[in-house]
């Protein structure tokens, strides 16, 4: 029950969080990011996901998250929308630090490699 509600939840947000990406000049790679997060999560809510997978993702998303780290940061600006490249960075290594996180707890909870 617990990887079906989790699995769901996430793969709305990752669903989401890639509709939401048209907008950037750069959304293609957004897009493919969060829908392969999306797919990892169906994977899990099936109980097909592997622990391997999960943990390539994680480190995947790990590092794009410190790539994307702004050199200031100026928080996530999410009431005013996008005023600098630094909120911009800031929220994109947001994303992929979330994903890296959940990728992280669905290696926990897959129970074959």
């Amino acid at each position: 029950m617990l990887t079906k509600v989790l699995g769901g939840i996430f793969t709305l947000l990752f669903i989401y969080a890639a509709v939401v990406q048209f907008n950037d000049p750069d959304s293609w790679l957004w897009i493919g990011l969060y829908i392969l997060a999306a797919i990892a999560s169906v994977l899990f809510m099936l109980k097909k996901l592997s622990k391997v997978f999960s943990l390539i993702l994680a480190l995947l998303f790990a590092v794009l998250a410190i790539m994307h780290w702004p050199p200031e940061f100026e928080g996530v600006a999410l009431q005013d929308g996008m005023k600098t490249l630094n909120i911009e960075l800031a929220r994109e290594s947001l994303g992929m630090g979330i994903a890296c996180v959940v990728m992280v707890i669905y290696s926990l909870l897959v129970k074959r490699n």
